[in-house]
């Protein structure tokens, strides 16, 4: 018996690392951001960044890696795959977690089976979830920071609570939305495993649990305060943790929060699909909570859902960081959620009927990642032809008048979008158009190592000549690219 368990175990990861390449697979290419640039011209002023934001491991092992003479970006792929396998392992360790609420004495219907399978790896099969990937330079960062995460939320789930927190605390030196990921985790399993029935011992180890790894976060963040003041950390960028703006901070999220239950953050189309999916797990669950624990498991579960919300808005709130990348969390709370509903079914004509919802909404979160894919690579082929287009144009006059052009000044027009009209579907730096970005640093990338101008400021007498007020829709060399002597003057469309 114990043979068959562990080798289905080891049939259900094989099978799990296979939907992670089927899911994530397309970025295999290698494909690029503003930051990727950036690490690849100045890999130590990137990587330097890190320790501006308490990403203590992130930096520490980054800066081993370029010590040992490995630049993550020209090891692109070996990093990729190690960040799909510890995602593969994340939604293996999170299936573990939540199937002993499924195990029945009768035999398994597969149906339901894949249902619950699939709601696991939401967490990490979602649209939003697919910003982590627009950092080829960052992979193998946030591989370290939710496989232990997701490893520690298991320990506590044991009571191995040193195991727990050393976990989570090494997930947050690497990347600090882990502790808001690991919080919502145990706070769904702790709610589950009580059975939704409300008691002091729940509340008391929901709040110990939530306590010990946000304690994890602020620690973190106040940690730099605390080394600077004993001159043991010296940084060139101040924390950007706190906004004092937060009646505005706070509505933006709250437009943001809805945006994501409208059209995930405008990277699926406006149907309100992530709020049907949650206001079903809601309704269906409410509904069997009335019938078998009376008003106590509605108590439980609105407590639930403020504490989930809470935790969602936390870090999002606190830095005033608004991105998917942070913000794709809200689907481990949805799968909490949809989690509880399929395991208090227990119609099978119900339970199917739902489970297979739940396969249909990740296969939706499935098709349009892969538009996203296409899309981002698109968008990256876009940024490099017009970057062709500027460096021929450049070659052109120096091959005219025999004057090498050894500075660029670069402006925006009035009104450079953060993305190009052929990409359908793009928000915040999910398929973000590098040309109005970091536009310097795309000639750099393009033209290669002797690439030899220098970024200089705008010239406002050049600009009001030429540029002040044009808005252009296209690429128009005659209109948006000034020579004067050795200097471009380039205004971005």
């Amino acid at each position: 018996m114990e043979k068959n368990l562990s080798t289905n175990k080891i049939i259900l990861l094989l099978l799990d690392q296979l939907a992670v390449l089927l899911f994530w697979g397309g970025f295999y290419r290698f494909q690029f951001g503003a930051d990727t640039l950036f690490r690849i011209q100045m890999p130590m002023g990137d990587i330097g960044s890190c320790m501006d934001h308490q990403r203590y491991g992130a930096y520490y092992f980054l800066k081993l890696l370029f010590d040992l003479g490995i630049n993550v970006t020209d090891y692109y792929r070996l990093f990729f795959f190690v960040y799909l396998i510890s995602i593969g392992l994340c939604v293996w360790l999170i299936q573990l977690l939540f199937l002993p609420f499924f195990q029945t004495k009768e035999k398994w219907d597969l149906i339901p089976l894949l249902g619950m399978l699939s709601i696991s790896a939401l967490p990490f099969f979602n649209l939003l979830f697919s910003e982590t990937f627009m950092f080829p330079e960052f992979h193998i960062v946030y591989a370290l920071a939710y496989l232990p995460a997701t490893l520690g939320v298991l320990a506590l789930t044991r009571s191995r609570w040193v195991t727990g927190i050393l976990c989570i605390t090494l997930g947050c030196l690497f990347y600090q939305v882990a502790v808001t990921y690991a919080a919502m985790l145990i706070t769904g399993w702790l709610v589950m495993e009580a059975g939704y029935r409300l008691n002091r011992e729940l509340v008391l180890r929901v709040a110990i649990c939530d306590a010990l790894i946000m304690t994890i976060g602020i620690l973190d963040y106040r940690s730099s305060h605390w080394m600077k003041a004993l001159g043991l950390l010296e940084t060139t960028a101040e924390s950007k943790t706190i906004l004092p703006e937060w009646t505005e901070t706070i509505s933006r999220f709250l437009k943001s929060y809805l945006l994501i239950h409208k059209n995930s953050m405008e990277l699926m189309p406006s149907l309100w699909i992530p709020l049907i999916a949650s206001l079903a797990a809601i309704i269906l669950l409410s509904a069997k909570l009335l019938q078998e624990e009376k008003g106590r498991g509605i108590i439980t579960l609105l407590l639930l859902l403020a504490t989930e919300f809470l935790l969602l808005a936390m870090i999002p709130v606190l830095s005033g960081q608004i991105c998917p990348r942070i913000t794709f969390v809200f689907y481990t709370m949805q799968a909490i959620l949809l989690l509880g509903a399929l395991s208090r079914i227990r119609k099978i004509s119900w339970k199917r009927g739902f489970a297979i919802g739940c396969i249909l909404y990740l296969l939706i979160q499935g098709f349009f990642c892969q538009r996203i894919i296409e899309n981002r690579y698109l968008s990256n082929r876009l940024d490099e032809l017009y970057a062709r287009l500027v460096l021929q144009q450049i070659r052109l006059y120096e091959e005219k008048t025999g004057t090498q052009v050894t500075q660029v000044a670069i402006s925006n027009d009035a009104y450079a979008p953060n993305s190009y009209e052929e990409v359908k579907y793009s928000h915040d730096q999910v398929n973000e158009r590098v040309l109005s970005v970091s536009p310097y640093l795309l000639l750099e990338y393009m033209n290669g190592p002797e690439f030899q101008m220098r970024h200089v400021e705008m010239d406002p007498e050049v600009f009001d000549t030429h540029f002040a007020g044009k808005d252009w829709d296209t690429f128009d060399a005659s209109e948006q690219l000034v020579f004067v002597d050795d200097t471009l003057y380039w205004c971005v469309f």
